[in-house]
């Protein structure tokens, strides 16, 4: 799986760290979820992730703009960057977590 990445946008009035990341739902198929987190719960999104069996619901730490099963189709790639500007050859690499699951 590709390593989640995150580049900012100004959604409404409020800076946004925009995040692409990838794991498993929670029918243990692979999924993928672009998320948009407040700057001021980044840091508590990014200490979540850390933990080697964290289990989260995306929506809990911002607005999840897209998501499904498998990898993003072109389509929604483009809408990513023409709506919010996520650019997925720049956009910052956050490591991905190893899947520890039984």
């Amino acid at each position: 799986m590709p390593e989640p990445r995150f580049t900012t946008a100004l959604i409404g009035k409020e800076y946004h760290a925009l995040f692409l990341i990838s794991g498993m739902a929670a029918n243990r198929q692979p999924a993928y979820s672009y998320l948009a987190v407040p700057l001021d719960k980044v840091n508590r999104f990014l200490d979540v992730r850390k933990h080697p069996r964290a289990q989260f619901t995306p929506a809990d730490f911002g607005i999840v703009l897209a998501q499904g099963y498998g990898e993003p189709s072109d389509e929604v790639k483009e809408r990513m960057t023409r709506e919010y500007g996520f650019d997925h050859e720049k956009a910052a690499r956050v490591p991905e977590l190893p899947d520890t699951a039984d």
